[in-house]
Parts: C-alpha cells; structure tokens; sequence
C-alpha cells in the first residue's frame, strides 16, 4: 500500500498493523537523539521547510501552510526516504497542517525543533522485534 494525500496521518498504529500482519511486533522504547538528531538532518535537506511537533509520544512532521504532503511527489519523495530510514527508531507521524495536530501540542520549525526539545517535549522511540524492518511507504 502507498501513502497518499487522501490520508491525514501515518501513525504507529498503521506501522504496527502492518507489523502484526508480518508477525513483527513494533515497540515502544526510549526516545532516541541520536535517530532523532539524524532525522532532523535529513528532513533539512528535504526540497521544503517543515514544522515538526510532539503529540503524545509521536513526532507529526508537517507541511507548510496550505499545502499537503505527498510522499509520491518530487516535493515529498526525499521526505519518505527519511521516514523509511528513520521508523524503526522514531514514532513518527506526518500531517496534513497544523490544524491536524492538537493545539495544545509544543510545535517548532525544522530548524528549531532539535533532539533536546523533541525529549522535553515527550518524544518516544520504537524498535521493532524479528530483525525486520517495515518501510513507511508499505503501510
């Protein structure tokens, strides 16, 4: 299967439906800075400026206003790269606007929202169990 733009959110929840179906089991585990610290760089080099929030324990990665992600695109193709090679280590979420994250969640441009701020603010990591890794574009 293939993230779209028809969907608002990728969440651990899709990640560990895909993991049950493969009879991996996907896991919480301590925040991560150094898969943090590393995503961050990769989403910089990314062809747009996003905003990255925490809301309970998952990290919403979030376009520009008005506008929506698609991992397919030109635009967005480097930012599923990212999410491929960062979630097994990260719960990671990404979003259509701001206004799909709860307003009380703490937010932050790209080039603030540094491993320090993401703890802080709640942050969880993920492993997944059987050694087998499951891409965000499969879910």
């Amino acid at each position: 299967m293939t993230i779209r733009s028809s969907l608002s959110i990728l969440t651990v929840a899709t990640l560990l439906g895909s993991a049950i179906g493969a009879q991996m089991k996907m896991v919480a585990r301590p925040f991560n800075a150094t898969a943090y610290t590393e995503l961050m760089d990769c989403v910089r080099n990314a062809s747009r400026r996003y905003h990255i929030a925490v809301e309970h324990g998952t990290i919403p990665i979030i376009p520009p206003e008005g506008e929506i992600v698609d991992l397919e695109s030109d635009t967005d193709s480097a930012l599923g790269d990212c999410l491929d090679r960062f979630s097994p280590y990260l719960q990671m979420a990404v979003e259509h606007g701001r206004g799909c994250v709860n307003a009380g969640a703490p937010a932050q441009t790209q080039d603030y929202a540094t491993a320090e701020w993401a703890a802080s603010n709640g942050a969880r990591g993920m492993t997944v169990h059987n050694g087998t890794y499951v891409s965000a574009r499969d879910v």
